[in-house]
């Protein structure tokens, strides 16, 4: 039997222990920013977005870019409600569509399901182009598809108006989000975009429109230029490839991570990030809810309920810094 000399491995051995950092602990492969990219879309070039966070300046806006169409109106919302803001847009979308503007609107079945017959058949009769993602009142569809499938629903917040412009972002198509009703109207972030983007926009809603459950196509991209940006969609089957992006940037982040959202329910995979991106002297920042302004009242006086105590996070091991968390009260 051979006797192997001591540069030499006997090919059965186990491989070896992965290399190890100085403290013990296994090296971490760190995320390239040049690894290689697919997604639905490429990067573009395109003016500089608009960033509308104003209640009265956002609707204002977008009533405008309404009211200004001359060829299409695409629109996509979990929540178009009967109430003053849904009457304000679907007067609007009617008028474009008697001008000969072509219209398509795509509601949620749950996000809207106040939407009432009574507003529904006014789109249908102006000839709008109206459908419903997932609509539960198709009972038929439970069986055809399956609870599992049901109970994906759209969030997406899309309008395309023409080639000018396209809207994204988080405002609702009903009376919290409008300026004036509310003691505090919802506090939305909008981004209206212009150029190559507006593009994007109008094929990711084509996409939901014609092939609701099929995820859409993607092809190797290069990294974006200063100057470019690209449309990362959402699709309500398919929310990995939103989740891995929005991640992998938070990873390569180099100065400070800012996350407003009115949900925070964090998976551990997202705790992981921010814990290590705080650690590595990151700034990161959650904008959060605490609670709402305006409250029911008491069934029992007729007086407005107490405002409920701030909320305790329910993940401790996230250790995010008080400074990290609203110092003042916020509906989003």
């Amino acid at each position: 039997m051979k006797r192997l000399t001591s540069h030499e491995t006997n090919p059965r051995d186990p491989a070896p222990a992965p290399e190890k950092g100085p403290q013990g602990a296994k090296k971490r492969r760190k995320w390239s920013s040049k690894r290689r990219l697919t997604a639905p879309f490429p990067f573009v070039d395109c003016p500089a977005p608009q960033l509308l966070s104003d209640p009265e300046a956002t609707w204002e806006k977008l009533l405008s870019d309404l009211d200004s169409a001359r060829q299409r109106i695409l629109l996509e919302n979990y929540i178009l409600r009967d109430s003053v803001a849904g009457h304000a847009v679907s007067d609007r979308l009617i008028l474009a569509a008697e001008r000969g503007v072509k219209v398509a609107v795509h509601i949620d079945g749950i996000g809207s399901l106040l939407a009432g017959s009574e507003a529904k058949q006014r789109l249908k009769a102006a000839g709008i182009a109206l459908k419903i993602f997932n609509d539960p009142v198709e009972i038929s569809s439970v069986f055809l598809r399956g609870i599992q499938r049901i109970i994906h629903r759209t969030h997406r917040r899309i309008i395309v108006v023409d080639d000018r412009a396209a809207w994204v972002g988080g405002i609702g198509i009903s009376d919290p989000w409008w300026p004036g009703l509310a003691q505090t109207a919802a506090r939305e972030t909008m981004l209206r975009v212009t150029g190559a983007l507006v593009q994007q926009a109008a094929d990711a809603f084509d996409h939901l429109w014609h092939r609701p459950v099929r995820a859409m196509p993607v092809a190797r991209i290069l990294e974006a230029r200063p100057g470019q940006a690209r449309m990362v969609t959402q699709h309500p089957l398919w929310a990995l490839r939103f989740r891995s992006v929005l991640y992998s940037r938070m990873k390569a982040s180099q100065s400070k991570i800012w996350l407003a959202t009115p949900y925070f329910i964090p998976s551990n995979r997202l705790r992981r990030v921010l814990r290590h991106a705080s650690k590595s002297g990151i700034d990161v920042r959650l904008l959060l809810p605490r609670a709402a302004r305006s409250r029911p009242p008491d069934r029992e006086n007729g007086s407005p309920a107490p405002l409920p105590a701030p909320p305790r996070s329910r993940h401790p091991d996230l250790r995010i810094p008080a400074s990290l968390l609203p110092q003042q009260d916020c509906t989003l």
